[in-house]
């Protein structure tokens, strides 16, 4: 019961990731100033040259990480019993979306020092994915 609770949760939090990062990608195409909360410079850090990983946007990375996060939380939703291993992939890769999320907050405090309230936000689903996965595990 309360491994498909987490997986429900991963599902939902998962499609807030696929928002957030749809969010920024718009905002980017529209050439539309992003609203920050945090008196920051959204503007900046969406647009600066960190913005990319091997040449593909943060947000299309996000996009594609939250769509396949939320895809496969929904099939161990439904069928977990018979898929252990996807668990322990899932586990993996949302841990490395973890570390890129802590590298993506220490671009914009240190080097950037301009905060994006959406790239926080997308941080912190990416954080609260990858533990909430962990605790089916340990």
């Amino acid at each position: 019961m309360l491994v498909s609770v987490i997986y429900l949760l991963v599902v939902i939090l998962a499609l807030g990731g696929v928002i957030v990062s749809y969010l920024v990608r718009r905002a980017k195409q529209r050439g539309v100033t992003i609203y920050c909360p945090m008196d920051s410079d959204c503007h900046k850090v969406i647009n600066s040259h960190y913005a990319r990983l091997l040449k593909i946007r943060n947000e299309t990375l996000g996009l594609f990480f939250y769509s396949l996060t939320f895809l496969a939380a929904l099939i161990l939703f439904f069928f977990f019993d018979e898929i252990n291993n996807l668990t322990q992939i899932l586990v993996t890769i949302t841990g490395v979306a973890f570390l890129f999320s802590v590298y993506l907050a220490w671009l914009q405090a240190v080097k950037l020092k301009e905060w994006c309230a959406l790239c926080l936000l997308s941080g912190i689903f990416s954080t609260a994915i990858f533990f909430s996965l962990l605790s089916i595990l340990v």
